[in-house]
């Protein structure tokens, strides 16, 4: 979401980055993006704490733009890129997006095998491997809990 121009999201739902609680970290190119869009403390704060937000607080910190009704995020979303598209250059517009993330491709590009060395490093460690079946066993009960 957050390399996203805009970001609609539907009320009743949560968003975070909740991979410290399972003993991850997010990316290292994240965390340049995360910086850039929500401002240091908040982006330290997620991805420290793995806390989710509900909508309204996600978008008081500008991780979405808007928040609307479950059944009005497409036509919200279409509308406000049909907005864009039809009032902006499309060379223009592409030419300043690459501008603004410049640094985080140049992090990327230099960081990406410590980066995939790092994540695969921790992620196929036992005990993370646990940590995360335990959530997806919770997953599977909490969705199984909902169907009937």
């Amino acid at each position: 979401a957050m390399s996203c121009d805009y970001r609609v999201m539907a009320q009743g739902y949560s968003i975070g980055l909740n991979e410290v609680k399972f003993g991850l970290m997010p990316p290292i190119w994240f965390l340049p993006t995360a910086t850039n869009v929500l401002g240091h403390a908040s982006a330290e704060r997620l991805c420290t704490t793995g806390v989710l937000l509900e909508a309204s607080q996600a978008q008081s910190i500008g991780l979405v733009d808007e928040v609307v009704k479950e059944d009005e995020v497409l036509e919200v979303a279409e509308k406000e890129l049909l907005s864009v598209l039809g009032t902006t250059n499309a060379s223009a517009r592409g030419m300043s997006k690459q501008a603004f993330r410049l640094d985080a491709v140049d992090s990327l590009a230099k960081d990406a095998d410590v980066d995939a060395e790092m994540f695969c490093s921790l992620a196929l460690s036992d005990p993370i491997q646990a940590s995360l079946h335990q959530y997806m066993e919770a997953l599977k009960a909490k969705s199984k809990g909902k169907g009937a």
